[in-house]
């Protein structure tokens, strides 16, 4: 081996720790844009007076989705903004964009929410509506998440459910 193997070996070893150690950076970077991310949708929660409004209304038992619901087009855009946020971070759950660990910070709402009788009510007729007209539903992420952890019953999924006939049909 002569000087030009040496110093091209030591050349070589000193770029493989380098592309280490810029990979590690790399990691390190991603997960802190990643941590602040999540930071970002928690913030969302607790400081957007809207989905504020409807947690409210959810964590106090209060009846919301009665006849007069579609006349309060500003009571509904709430719901839909708050449905919306909930259904975007299952999203990013099943698309694994953020881990079950970080999906943790925002389960206790996302249960809360499917576990409330009239936002059952409210998703069950969107839901149903959305399959008759043969179309996805806005919602279909936390649908999938109520479903699979069986915070939505199989009654739900059965349009003529005795349980949910209670609540008014959307055009179908």
């Amino acid at each position: 081996m002569n000087i030009s193997d040496g110093i091209s070996l030591g050349s070589l070893f000193l770029a493989l720790i380098g592309g280490v150690f810029a990979y590690f950076q790399w990691r390190k970077s991603i997960s802190i844009k990643k941590a602040e991310y999540v930071n970002g949708l928690l913030e969302k929660i607790y400081t957007d007076s809207e989905i504020n409004e409807v947690f409210y209304i959810i964590d106090y038992g209060k009846s919301w989705y009665t006849d007069k619901f579609h006349d309060s087009k500003d009571l509904e855009r709430k719901i839909d903004k708050t449905l919306s946020f909930l259904s975007y971070i299952c999203y990013l759950k099943y698309s694994k964009i953020i881990s079950r660990n970080e999906f943790s910070f925002f389960e206790y709402k996302i249960i809360r929410l499917l576990s409330n009788p009239d936002a059952q009510g409210y998703l069950f007729n969107l839901y149903h509506f959305s399959k008759h007209i043969k179309v996805t539903m806005s919602y279909n992420y936390i649908i999938k998440y109520g479903k699979e952890n069986r915070i939505l019953s199989n009654i739900f999924f059965d349009k003529d459910s005795i349980e949910f006939s209670k609540y008014k049909k959307l055009n179908y």
